[in-house]
């Protein structure tokens, strides 16, 4: 019935079939491979994760050593602040009372530099400036300053010193 022309039904044999038994041990292998593949890749994710969370811990320790800083710096210039307040206060409450650095035998007066913005009221002395024991040279600096200002006005004033 068969003869050597007729062909069988199907893929030809090439000669390397495995066995059932074959069969599965390659693709227990291949299972293995896969989990061991797996099992590398989640241990390398969670080594990095564990080295990001360091790095971030750090970083977290970093920024509050810095943030101590910051506001142990910020408690020094609040202190300096009141400090510098009260002597302002002190200098407001002296501000009538005569210039006993300038107060000299024979000198009646000296000027001042007086400043304020244009809304305000009240004048302040220019404490950069000191005291003038002569008002030309009070009027040149006055000159001066309002040339370089166009917000502050600003005024020369008289002291007298009490004479006893």
């Amino acid at each position: 019935m068969n003869t050597p022309e007729s062909r069988k039904r199907g893929r030809p044999a090439t000669g390397n079939a495995m066995s059932n038994a074959e069969r599965q041990r390659a693709y227990r292998e291949r299972q293995a491979k896969k989990r061991n593949a797996e099992a590398v890749t989640l241990n390398e994710r969670a080594q990095q994760t564990l080295e990001s969370s360091e790095q971030l811990r750090a970083q977290r320790d970093l920024a509050l050593l810095v943030q101590a800083q910051a506001e142990q710096k910020a408690r020094e210039w609040e202190a300096k602040a009141k400090s510098l307040l009260k002597q302002l206060r002190e200098l407001e409450q002296r501000k009538d009372a005569p210039l006993a650095w300038y107060q000299d035998p024979g000198l009646e007066a000296v000027y001042v530099l007086e400043s304020r913005l244009r809304e305000e009221k009240n004048w302040k002395r220019v404490a950069s400036m000191g005291a003038f024991t002569r008002k030309e040279v009070a009027d040149e600096w006055l000159k001066s300053m309002v040339a370089h200002s166009s917000m502050i006005e600003y005024r020369v004033n008289r002291i007298r010193f009490k004479t006893e």
